[in-house]
């Protein structure tokens, strides 16, 4: 399960973005623990103008395994 505590898109080139062309994500996850994590994207257009800077952080949990006589709470 992972869920989005929060995050947010920077715009740093607004007009220069155009869904209609190829752009490139690159994804990073700087730092993960206590249940979270935290990661970073950046997002340039075809000639290589970084267009958007995102952040996000969210909650994951693992599924657990069952074990002999554990059942379901929900």
């Amino acid at each position: 399960m992972m869920v989005s505590l929060d995050h947010t898109i920077y715009f740093h080139e607004p007009r220069r973005v155009r869904a209609d062309e190829w752009m490139f994500a690159e994804m990073e996850s700087p730092w993960a623990g206590d249940g979270r994590g935290v990661v970073t994207q950046r997002i340039f257009s075809k000639d290589g103008t970084l267009l958007a800077t995102c952040i996000q952080e969210g909650v994951v949990r693992l599924k657990e395994k069952k074990t002999e006589g554990q059942e379901a709470k929900l």
